[in-house]
């Protein structure tokens, strides 16, 4: 097969000098670019020479896995878009309800309860949550009578020991387990308030809460 004239790959926009910067899109094989590139290859083949059988076959081939890439990644894509809007008005639903969390340090400011859980795996002699101030100092030490296997609740209600409120500030919630005298800590999950709901731009959702700032979506374990 005679190699196809430069000039003609040139005037139909396939070919561009090196000294000349094209736009981008231009300088990409779409699928209307190979089929005039097949198109042109065949109209300056040599009639005593015509394509290889097997080299026509190979570029369809290339032509249609092309095209079937194409068409897999619109159809993600567009799946993807879909899973994102379902997932932006199940968030959006939540905004003013209280989500349960992992407690983190948090902010306190005006005194507000804040309830939460706590899960034993087996039973223990004692359970307690203690609040710790911004200075890792406990102001509050709360305890749970019900020390048996599964979760209890807990509340505390801006107070410290002595009955006065905590100024405001940062604090943070820790459970101790005691068990034949061996004291061990477990994880604290705090009920905190909705204000809004965020879309990043890597398709995940997060929350802003009352307390505790922005959280991701998945960290929710509960809806009140």
């Amino acid at each position: 097969m005679n190699t196809v004239d430069s000039n003609v790959l040139r005037d139909i926009g396939l070919l561009q000098d090196n000294n000349i910067k094209g736009n981008e899109d231009q300088n990409q094989l779409n699928q209307s670019s190979f089929l005039t590139l097949m198109t042109t290859q065949l109209m300056n083949q040599n009639p005593t020479e015509p394509m290889d059988n097997g080299d026509f076959l190979g570029q369809m081939a290339q032509f249609s896995t092309v095209s079937g890439i194409q068409d897999l990644n619109g159809s993600i894509k567009s799946l993807l878009d879909n899973s994102v809007q379902s997932q932006i008005l199940q968030a959006s639903s939540i905004v003013g309800k209280e989500v349960l969390v992992k407690s983190e340090p948090f902010v306190n400011d005006n005194a507000d309860t804040i309830e939460g859980m706590v899960g034993l795996d087996t039973s223990a002699e004692r359970l307690e949550v203690q609040v710790f101030n911004a200075s890792n100092a406990v102001i509050r030490t709360i305890p749970i009578t019900n020390s048996s296997t599964g979760q209890h609740s807990f509340a505390w209600d801006g107070l410290d020991d002595s009955g006065n409120a905590a100024p405001a500030g940062t604090y943070r919630f820790a459970a101790e387990v005691t068990r034949n005298d061996d004291v061990s800590t477990t994880p604290v999950f705090v009920f905190d308030k909705v204000d809004s709901v965020q879309f990043n731009s890597d398709y995940k959702i997060s929350l802003s809460l009352a307390h505790q700032g922005n959280i991701d979506f998945d960290q929710i374990s509960q809806i009140k």
